[in-house]
């Protein structure tokens, strides 16, 4: 029974695995997180999984408002994607209601193509007719506004600020009697003769045994990559490899303050930017392949000047490299890689929290079924978290490799990338849905890539629209 976990690394997946694991009073909890190592405190964009992870953590404050102010957090209602298709274009991917209502127009849209105006302009159609939709062409809704409504279907997701949501994280998981905080480092990782992990050798040359170690230790995966658990990589179909981040003062608020995370294409990537109640994140995600760090400097702070008017001069970001891909089998011996160390796609549709809360989620839920066997165990987790990485994946994907840019060598290179042979036959299932009589959503569950679901059918339908691929009449 494995009855004792030991989570090494901090950070959003750290303490996020932390507080999830730790509602199951039957754990032990120990959490290895050496203070002397920052957090690096760039995901601030989130999406509706994210209430799922909080009722997972049992802390009813995080179901209320405070605890939004308290990270200077913003209620986030869609992401916006301005110049990925075409210079000068913009599509909207909407959040659903709870209710299901903007399911049941999706799925009216599915099964007549029905109405056509979702065709005609994608940003237009999700603006007249998705709940959340209508609400960003509104005022901005602040915190205060948003949780005294009465209606209960509407979900949204947040702007956080990172670091704070970690500290807040923290504070609560460990005033739990079963969570134990060692703010040390690993100096070592010792295997037994089966591979797995024997015991770790701390800094001050303790050792600490555990029946399942958790690896949040981002890229590095001291753990993961110790026990023999393969990175398989995903940068010959994701050209971006970095950041360029910085935290920046709002210049023109009312124009700045938006229940949105707006996404615009470049040269050679895109720039979020991400509204917090106090200050704005912004970055340029961008390929080191087609654009040297010092150009791509110029045109990020070019684009801030002419976006929202910045001093180009104030623009000085940092620079943190990232790498795209995933461990197939996150569950290895007895190690369970969660948050970087597990998967990374890129911050584009905001996935990163997302995918370490789903796989703290996954392991809690396997860890209260110990009546089945470990093996079975192990294999339904990675399953399911490779279910869910290809899904992020092949929708990530399809933001390039549709687009009709051809402007730069970058938007050139993902135009003679093309689709894959499974990204070809999904689009052209939904193209003839109608015309076969079935359904966009039947057909697309026949695909590995979707039975992860954390984009169903509806947002592709999203995504198509804003790519001019429409069904045959």
């Amino acid at each position: 029974m494995i009855k004792k976990v030991t989570i090494v690394g901090g950070g959003t997946a750290g303490w996020s695995a932390a507080a999830i694991l730790s509602a199951n009073t039957e754990l032990n909890i120990v959490i290895i997180d050496p203070s002397s190592i920052p957090i690096i405190g760039v995901g601030e964009s989130t999406i509706p999984h994210i209430l799922l992870a909080h009722r997972a953590m049992g802390f009813d404050e995080l179901l209320e408002q405070n605890w939004l102010d308290y990270v200077d957090g913003t209620i986030k209602l869609t992401i916006e994607f301005a110049d990925f298709n075409r210079v000068g274009e913009k599509w909207i991917h909407p959040f659903f209601d709870a209710n299901g209502f903007d399911k049941n127009l999706f799925k009216r849209i599915d099964k007549y193509n029905y109405p056509n105006t979702a065709q005609a302009a994608q940003q237009e159609f999700i603006e007249t007719h998705s709940v959340l939709g209508k609400l960003r062409t509104q005022d901005f809704i602040s915190n205060d506004q948003w949780f005294k409504r009465s209606d209960a279907s509407l979900v949204a997701a947040y702007h956080i600020n990172a670091v704070k949501y970690v500290e807040l994280l923290k504070q609560k998981t460990l005033q739990r009697k079963n969570v134990v905080y060692l703010d040390k480092s690993v100096k070592e990782v010792v295997l037994d003769e089966s591979g797995s992990i024997k015991h770790l050798r701390m800094e001050d040359d303790t050792t600490t045994t555990s029946d399942l170690f958790v690896d949040c230790t981002g890229f590095s995966a001291i753990l993961s990559s110790k026990v023999g658990s393969e990175w398989q990589d995903a940068s010959s179909r994701l050209f971006v490899d970095g950041a360029l981040v910085q935290q920046v003062p709002f210049i023109n608020k009312q124009q700045q303050l938006r229940n949105t995370t707006y996404c615009h294409a470049l040269s050679s990537g895109w720039v979020f930017n991400i509204p917090l109640q106090s200050r704005v994140g912004t970055g340029y995600i961008v390929s080191t392949k087609y654009q040297d760090k010092d150009n791509a400097i110029k045109e990020f702070a070019k684009h801030l000047r002419t976006a929202y008017g910045y001093n180009e001069s104030d623009i000085q970001p940092r620079w943190i490299p990232f790498k795209t891909g995933y461990r197939p089998k996150a569950w290895t011996k007895n190690v369970v890689a969660i948050g970087l160390s597990g998967m990374f796609c890129e911050p584009i549709e905001s996935t990163a929290i997302a995918t370490g809360h789903m796989a703290a989620i996954s392991l809690a839920n396997a860890l209260k079924a110990q009546h089945i066997e470990l093996d079975m165990l192990v294999s339904n987790f990675n399953e399911s978290f490779e279910a869910r990485v290809r899904n992020i994946l092949t929708f990530v994907e399809l933001h390039y490799t549709l687009s009709k840019r051809q402007d730069s060598e970058f938007w050139k290179a993902y135009s003679n990338l093309g689709l894959t042979a499974e990204q070809t036959q999904i689009i052209e299932d939904y193209k003839n849905s109608a015309k076969h009589r079935v359904t966009f959503s039947d057909a697309l569950s026949k695909y590995q890539c979707t039975k992860g679901k954390l984009f169903d059918s509806a947002s592709f339908i999203c995504l198509f629209a804003g790519y001019d691929i429409h069904k045959y009449n």
